[in-house]
């Protein structure tokens, strides 16, 4: 018997383009969910494809960088205007790749643009993510 855990579910999936967040995608998929898989590389529409053959019911990309705010609301509207809704968020983009060692000097250490406070974890309130979506970052 197969399960079926998210047939009917809209899921976002960030950093879907590899590694863990291909997986999930794809067991998701495989699950009859409707995806919105997101990543800052093209190789997500492959990833889209894989998912389709998988059997997800329907399956949308969103090539944007989760560390420019303007980027993960790209995402959100994305999803809210192909699916009206999102029903789950698996937040697995990489959002501390700036970070280094201690014992770096402080010219050679990269910094932050911004990670974008839209991608929380499971359990936020979609009234966070509109306020997150409303608000404005200097």
């Amino acid at each position: 018997m197969r399960v079926e855990r998210f047939e009917n579910r809209v899921v976002v999936v960030t950093g879907a383009a590899q590694g863990i967040g291909r997986a999930v995608a794809l067991q998701m998929a495989a699950e009859k969910a409707c995806l919105l898989l997101v990543d800052r590389s093209e190789i997500v529409k492959e990833v889209a494809e894989e998912a389709l053959a998988a059997g997800a019911a329907n399956v949308q990309t969103s090539i944007v960088d989760l560390e420019l705010y303007a980027g993960a609301c790209k995402a959100v509207d994305s999803a809210v205007s192909h699916f009206g809704r999102i029903d789950i968020l698996v937040n697995n983009v990489g959002g501390t790749i700036w970070v280094q060692p201690m014992k770096s000097t402080r010219k050679n250490r990269s910094k932050p643009r911004f990670v974008a406070p839209c991608f929380r974890p499971f359990g936020v309130p979609m009234q966070s993510w509109r306020r997150c979506k409303n608000s404005k970052v200097e």
